[in-house]
């Protein structure tokens, strides 16, 4: 800043953010951080995604000039003010939706693994024909909870996983094979290789 201080700009996941935060920026200024105001912004954030989109929090803190010697995450990443809410819509590409048509057509069960919000991963799912209106996504951390025996009676039941990491998505597989399933998958990044 003009005056020496840094400020430390942070996005990611909103719930994760607003655990981080501490006080609220508003047209009247900063104010604290309330559990109402936790519940609204949550809120906000399932209705953005529900609209399948993606949803970033962004968040900033002020630092001391001299603080530059100590800019590790746990030194920056507490009492944050929180700004607002980014919702990126990253359309399905068209292919997509004829892709799980013909799967299906062929027999192929299609399901979603993927690290994004359970609702816009419902939505995602829902617009290219993996999931049904009743279909909802199990999150990783519902994952965690799961024994590899629970998880493999209720593989077949699920069509999307969402939140997970590369070692959800391994369990996931594990599940299926378990059930004699022959599984293949696709994906994009580097988190799709197993660990």
């Amino acid at each position: 800043m003009p005056d020496g201080r840094l400020r430390a700009f942070i996005n990611g996941a909103p719930g994760v953010l607003l655990q981080l935060c501490t006080g609220l920026y508003t047209r009247t200024g900063i104010h604290p951080l309330t559990d109402p105001d936790r519940q609204r912004i949550l809120a906000q954030t399932a209705t953005m995604a529900r609209h399948a989109l993606r949803v970033l929090g962004s968040a900033y803190r002020e630092l001391d000039s001299d603080a530059s010697g100590n800019l590790t995450a746990e030194a920056v990443e507490r009492e944050l003010v929180f700004v607002g809410l980014t919702g990126m819509y990253d359309p399905p590409r068209p292919e997509g939706k004829d892709a799980v048509a013909k799967c299906r057509a062929a027999g192929i069960r299609v399901v979603m693994i993927t690290g994004d919000h359970p609702d816009t991963a419902t939505a995602i799912a829902r617009e290219i024909g993996i999931a049904s209106a009743d279909d909802v996504a199990i999150a990783g951390f519902e994952l965690d909870k799961m024994s590899d025996n629970e998880l493999r009676k209720r593989v077949p039941k699920i069509a999307v996983y969402a939140r997970v990491t590369a070692e959800h998505k391994l369990r996931i597989i594990r599940a299926w094979k378990a059930n004699d399933a022959v599984v293949a998958m696709t994906g994009d990044g580097v988190n799709d290789a197993p660990p």
